[in-house]
């Protein structure tokens, strides 16, 4: 351990060095200790008043709290009233002033000052910090208390749990799967698998541009065959053409026909179910219901939902047809010419003859196993 080699002084005069080293030390250790300080209004300087020549007494007035801080800088009173400081020459370290000109010996000397107390910022944080650790570790002692069961109840717990492997491969096999049912979901639309067309709110009399392919997209979640397509034609509609079909999915767009009906022409207020021209296999993945009408149709169908629908998000720099929550895509008027040819192969790309279909509702188009 680093420590000053003081040793004890002869019979000799006491040098100034002699005490500025203790000084030193004394500073060292403040600065160690990070000493707190506190604050004196008002207090009571003693006078010297001992001395042999009466001319030095009451010059030097003493306090009885010493280790006066220099900054901010004391305020000294006589009488109550503030002293120049330029009649005293100020020892803050000493809690001494030393007057200039001797003082009546009837006046009040005072001063108010910050100083050094006894108490250390490290020494109570490093008390505070013990305390901590000491109820953390009362609260350890609990918790090992609380986790140090009876070895002989996690053994019985072990076995409840430890049950016949096979019994849980059963398990995890019912878990994973549904039992197979022919009729879920009989009917397609464009909704989350883990909804139903009940989620959504009905809407009638939807009007559809002419001469425009809508397509919506779906979720299919396991390998089934869709036979029929479907479209609900509203009682105000006029007899027209219409088409239906299947796109396969690219980046979130239709891509290509997988499947259609012929060209059919409208009922007015019937749910007309179309048999593809071929049925269609889907495998588990995202796939686009088109509907073709050659005029201006009223369709039943859906309000939009972005919570129930499977809705498309961060379009920014596509193009966009309408406004609401985007639900599928629409072609511009006249392409493919789908009265004479049907649904054209290759779907029309965004900006490149088709858009984004951005409505508060839409015609339903349904897929049928």
């Amino acid at each position: 351990m680093a420590k000053t080699p003081y040793n004890s002084l002869n019979s000799e005069d006491i040098l100034a060095g002699h005490i500025s080293g203790l000084q030193t030390d004394v500073n060292k250790v403040q600065n160690v200790l990070n000493m707190k300080t506190g604050t004196r209004s008002g207090h009571g300087l003693v006078p010297v008043s001992d001395q042999d020549d009466p001319a030095l007494r009451y010059r030097i007035y003493e306090a009885t709290e010493r280790n006066w801080l220099d900054s901010p800088v004391p305020t000294i009173y006589r009488n109550g009233s503030t002293v120049n400081p330029s009649e005293y020459i100020l020892q803050a370290p000493y809690g001494t002033i030393v007057f200039n000109e001797q003082q009546n010996s009837s006046h009040s000397i005072t001063a108010d000052f910050s100083h050094i107390i006894g108490a250390s910022n490290k020494l109570e944080s490093i008390d505070s910090n013990i305390t901590t650790n000491i109820n953390n570790i009362s609260g350890m002692q609990t918790n090992i208390q609380d986790i140090n069961i009876d070895i002989n109840g996690m053994q019985t717990n072990i076995q409840d749990i430890n049950i016949d492997i096979n019994g849980i491969n059963d398990d995890i096999n019912r878990l994973s799967y549904s039992p197979l049912d022919p009729t879920r979901r009989a009917e397609i639309i464009n909704i989350f698998p883990k909804y139903s067309i009940t989620d959504l709110t009905t809407s009638t009399d939807i009007l559809q541009a002419g001469d425009t392919i809508d397509c919506f997209p779906i979720i299919i979640d396991e390998r089934i065959t869709i036979n029929q397509l479907r479209v609900d034609i509203s009682g105000s509609t006029t007899s027209m053409t219409l088409n239906l079909g299947i796109y396969n999915n690219a980046d979130a767009y239709p891509d290509e026909l997988l499947g259609s009906t012929d060209n059919f022409t409208s009922v007015a207020g019937q749910n007309m179910y179309k048999s593809l021209v071929s049925p269609v296999i889907l495998e588990p993945g995202i796939y686009w219901l088109a509907r073709y009408q050659s005029g201006g149709a009223y369709i039943q169908g859906h309000g939009a939902d972005a919570n129930v629908n499977i809705a498309i998000v961060n379009t920014t720099g596509y193009a966009i047809n309408g406004s609401g929550t985007i639900v599928g895509t629409r072609t511009l008027s006249g392409q493919g010419n789908v009265s004479t040819n049907g649904l054209p192969v290759a779907y029309p790309g965004n900006g490149s003859g088709s858009e984004y279909l951005s409505r508060s509702s839409y015609g339903t188009v349904y897929a049928v196993r």
